[in-house]
């Protein structure tokens, strides 16, 4: 599974016009959404069904909040190349916690912590791309790769929130 999204990555990379293709972005989001469910389904069989709820209802709680602030706080658009930036940087530390898991135990908290602090700043970024009147937005026409955009950041902030709890 991971060659096909690997694979799918580097096609739309080569190939943006393809993502303004409904019937491509459309497959796409099929795509995503059976493997993100997959990994959803995996991760929350092995967690307490208190636990999951309370992952599923913050995760509810700060969408909604960044969502607001989206709409009301000042244009994040023009920061994206620092977020990509930053989440590089995250990237990397992840890699190093990996190696560091066994000798610093409190390491997998911190970089939850961070990953999801970068998802808030995602879904806000995305959240503004999507509504548009900012000084960066998507086209009419890429509506759906908003949607795949937006989904994948509420996903991913709900495995760190998830990850969280259970540290």
């Amino acid at each position: 599974m991971f060659l096909y999204i690997s694979a799918l990555i580097l096609v739309c990379m080569l190939m943006p016009f393809l993502l303004t293709t409904n019937c491509f972005s459309v497959f796409v989001l099929f795509l995503l959404t059976v493997a993100m469910s997959g990994i959803a389904g995996v991760l929350t069989a092995t967690r307490a069904q208190e636990m999951v709820l309370l992952a599923a209802g913050t995760t509810t709680v700060v969408v909604f909040v960044m969502t607001v602030m989206a709409c009301i706080c000042v244009d994040f658009t023009p920061f994206t190349y620092i977020i990509l930036v930053i989440t590089m940087i995250v990237v990397v530390f992840g890699f190093f916690s990996i190696a560091l898991l066994p000798y610093i135990p409190m390491i997998k908290l911190i970089y939850s912590v961070v990953a999801a602090l970068l998802m808030c700043v995602y879904i806000i970024i995305d959240t503004q791309m999507i509504i548009g009147g900012k000084s960066h937005e998507l086209d009419t026409h890429m509506y759906i790769f908003g949607s795949i955009m937006l989904y994948l950041d509420i996903v991913l902030l709900f495995f760190y929130i998830l990850d969280i709890l259970d540290s």
